[in-house]
């Protein structure tokens, strides 16, 4: 009840009056097939993050995919391949389950599909439960058609907003 509480506040506060539960990706109706296949995997990525599951979070990833793990010293982008995100996966989600911190996925900002790979632009929240972190930003992901379905083959994202008050 109390992670319910925190997403409508911050829902209230970010989007002025409509809560974050309403414009949840896992509530959007993506026309056509293939748009709701993408939807799905995505949902399965905020699964997997909010259970701290490293396996689950890189089995949406195509082999080779291209993974944002964080910023560099110098304000870069720390771009590595699913295969060197291995090594850092289960470290970033560990330090996320010691602050609890949940993902929430919001609804797409744009969602295009040409052929066999597809775009996806995603808001989202991520937030701690005590209510001393929450931060919102876009999602970037890039996905290409595989013989087991879509895949995630390039992931971006930046922090637009963000509250840390310990």
């Amino acid at each position: 009840m109390k992670k319910l509480a925190v997403l409508i506040i911050l829902g209230v506060f970010v989007y002025g009056g409509t809560s974050a539960t309403e414009l949840a990706l896992k509530n959007y109706q993506a026309e056509g097939l293939d748009k709701q296949k993408i939807v799905k995997l995505v949902l399965d990525y905020q699964k997997a993050y909010n259970l701290y599951d490293p396996k689950g979070v890189l089995a949406v990833y195509l082999p080779g995919a291209i993974i944002k793990a964080g910023i560099k010293d110098a304000g870069s982008e720390h771009l590595v391949t699913k295969e060197e995100y291995l090594g850092i996966v289960a470290d970033k989600l560990a330090a996320r389950k010691m602050y609890d911190l949940k993902l929430i996925f919001l609804a797409p900002k744009k969602i295009t599909v040409e052929g066999s790979t597809a775009k996806l632009n995603v808001p989202y929240m991520l937030y701690s439960s005590a209510q001393y972190y929450w931060e919102k930003g876009m999602f970037n992901f890039d996905f290409r058609k595989a013989d087991s379905g879509w895949l995630i083959s390039r992931d971006t994202w930046k922090i637009i907003d963000l509250s840390y008050n310990p």
